[in-house]
């Protein structure tokens, strides 16, 4: 009955992911490619859908079976795990700089191939682009009881990690020129930020803009960890849905179409201004699918869209899907966002009619309510599996800072666009109302963490 619901796309789709997942757990082949093409080809000639979700299994497992390095390959980074050993190579991805070091993803040069993640200190600083000499021991990433470090770096390729090896500085300059200019402008985002709040409010700020964890005191992210606050200050579809529904009831004034147009420039330009990071252009993608969804009613269109979306991501990159969570949260809350808030608005309208009009819609209130409930429904059960525990008072916090957080990221945004083009009285000021709501989503979160 599912299949006659669905089109051979969908189906391939949904095939693709379940062979992701079943690849993770059993194994793959490069058989697997031919014989998906065969049941292709077989599944169009009959015209029978349940061959083509055959196919999108054999043709998932295929992707993630080739996504993986061979492991016995001297000229794998990864076969000298747990041995020393001297190599150059570049550095490919944005530093990762913490208080008291920095992180450092480095593409080995021949005759090695692969990426290793180094871990040294604060200073010197490098960047993005560095040839570098590197000698030291390099290990296998550890995983604990709680927490898969292997699958977490597995997702980004890296299957090596060195903990201060020596390093020297070859060169500069050798990484792509618009990923370079992305970065550099990221940081550049990330100082303006830091001049114009004081901490822990800087780093929350560039939490909610850019996703970015470094830098917030331990005992915020326990209180938000506790009351289930975390995903706030990891960049999703969520937060930018939250933002659109807030830019379009700023532009009510205007017809519907108008506001989408805005709205989509909007998210464009905020894209790009908070460096285009891989997670905020996935949030920006799924966004702007919601932002579709939402204002033309077509939800259809709207599932097509992601799985669309998921399908290409996960073609380019298979391992987000079982290894990252900020993806796996990201699609569910959108889901949550197109199907269930629809459903949840009308409950409270019909059912509960005296508490839905005591719900105010000044700055969209009432829409970021039911935003943020929706997804919370859909993301719960992630939560659980990936988290093994959720706060009993999440959806109580979620509702109060549900409002806030879209003020919180409209102000912090503006105040740092202003401070870039150098209205730096005006800035401060838009800031001002920017500290007011990041103080509050803080203090909502220690009372209820106390």
């Amino acid at each position: 009955m599912f299949l006659r619901k669905i089109t051979f796309f969908q189906g391939f789709c949904f095939g693709f992911f379940a062979g992701i997942f079943c690849a993770k757990d059993f194994f793959g082949s490069p058989w697997f490619l031919p014989l998906a093409v065969c049941l292709v080809v077989a599944a169009f000639k009959f015209k029978n859908k349940f061959l083509i979700f055959i196919a999108g299994i054999f043709f998932g497992a295929f992707r993630l079976f080739v996504s993986f390095p061979d492991f016995s390959d001297s000229s794998f980074i990864g076969f000298y795990n747990g041995s020393e050993i001297s190599f150059e190579g570049v550095v490919a991805r944005e530093v990762d700089r913490r208080s008291d070091c920095q992180k450092l993803y480095i593409e080995a040069s021949e005759p090695f191939y692969g990426t290793i993640l180094v871990n040294t200190a604060r200073y010197p600083e490098y960047e993005y682009g560095d040839e570098v000499f590197i000698s030291g021991e390099i290990a296998e990433p550890t995983s604990f009881s709680d927490f898969s470090y292997k699958n977490y770096l597995a997702r980004y390729s890296v299957y090596s990690v060195s903990y201060d090896p020596y390093i020297e500085l070859v060169s500069r300059g050798n990484g792509n020129w618009f990923l370079a200019a992305m970065f550099a402008f990221k940081g550049k985002f990330e100082d303006v930020l830091n001049e114009i709040f004081p901490e822990p409010s800087s780093s929350l700020a560039a939490g909610l803009l850019l996703g970015s964890r470094r830098g917030i005191p331990e005992d915020v992210q326990n209180d938000f960890r506790d009351v289930g606050l975390s995903h706030i200050v990891a960049i999703s579809g969520y937060n930018i849905t939250i933002v659109i529904a807030f830019v379009c009831s700023l532009l009510s004034f205007l017809p519907k179409r108008k506001q989408i147009m805005f709205s989509c420039v909007f998210v464009v330009l905020f894209t790009f201004f908070v460096g285009a990071s891989a997670a905020v252009v996935r949030a920006a993608i799924m966004g702007l699918i919601s932002l579709m969804a939402i204002f033309f009613g077509r939800r259809n269109f709207a599932l097509r869209s992601m799985l669309f979306a998921a399908f290409f991501m996960n073609l380019f990159n298979p391992k987000i899907l079982i290894y990252d969570v900020g993806f796996q949260l990201s699609f569910a809350a959108t889901f949550g966002i197109i199907y269930v808030s629809p459903i949840l608005k009308e409950f409270f309208e019909k059912r509960l009619s005296r508490i839905y009009s005591i719900i105010p819609e000044t700055f969209s209130v009432r829409d970021s309510l039911f935003l943020t409930l929706s997804a919370q429904i859909t993301t719960l059960p992630i939560m659980l599996n990936s988290f093994g525990r959720v706060s009993l008072v999440a959806p109580i916090v979620n509702v109060i800072v549900a409002p806030m957080i879209p003020m919180a990221m409209m102000f912090s945004f503006g105040a740092a666009v202003l401070y870039l083009v150098r209205l730096k009285l005006f800035a401060l000021l838009v800031g001002y109302y920017a500290w007011f709501f990041i103080e509050a989503i803080v203090k909502v979160a220690g009372w209820f963490s106390g």
